[in-house]
């Protein structure tokens, strides 16, 4: 009796780890594409970005590199959340350029043939809150005008 219930045990407890360890994975792969476009924009590489992005998504970064060598080397990146849905995936990332500025994108990729690829992305300024140091500072090198006429 012992027995069976081994056997049952491990057969309902096995698809569930299985089932874990393919999101981990899942997850792995996406970060790791996302991960990619930043050391390819940063080497300049629009071959190896077309490789991890639909033709929807090559069109844009055609147009960016198109812009020059006026492109911001990233320095760092967070992910801050991975989400994927059947073949869909959300990413939103912080990033840090080399002059200390945050970035927050919000990355869609696809499942392509077993292959994660960048599908759109979504841009926002990270908001800059403005500290007492910095309020003190503008106030010194700025003070109020003298609105009374004299």
């Amino acid at each position: 009796m012992k027995t069976y219930l081994k056997y049952i045990f491990a057969l309902l407890i096995l698809p569930l780890l299985l089932v874990s360890c393919n999101k981990d994975d899942e997850s792995d792969e996406v970060n790791k594409v996302i991960e990619n476009f930043y050391i390819y924009l940063n080497e300049k590489d629009l071959d190896k970005i077309k490789e991890i992005s639909t033709n929807r998504a090559d069109r844009y970064f055609e147009f960016i590199f198109s812009l020059g060598n006026d492109l911001v080397q990233i320095d760092s990146i967070n992910i801050i959340q991975t989400l994927i849905e059947d073949s869909n995936a959300n990413v939103d990332v912080e990033t840090f350029d080399i002059y200390g500025n945050a970035m927050i994108y919000h990355w869609h990729l696809v499942k392509v043939k077993e292959q994660w690829k960048i599908r759109e992305l979504e841009g926002y300024k990270a908001e800059k809150i403005l500290t007492k140091k910095d309020i003190d500072y503008s106030k010194k090198n700025n003070p109020p005008k003298d609105t009374t006429k004299k």
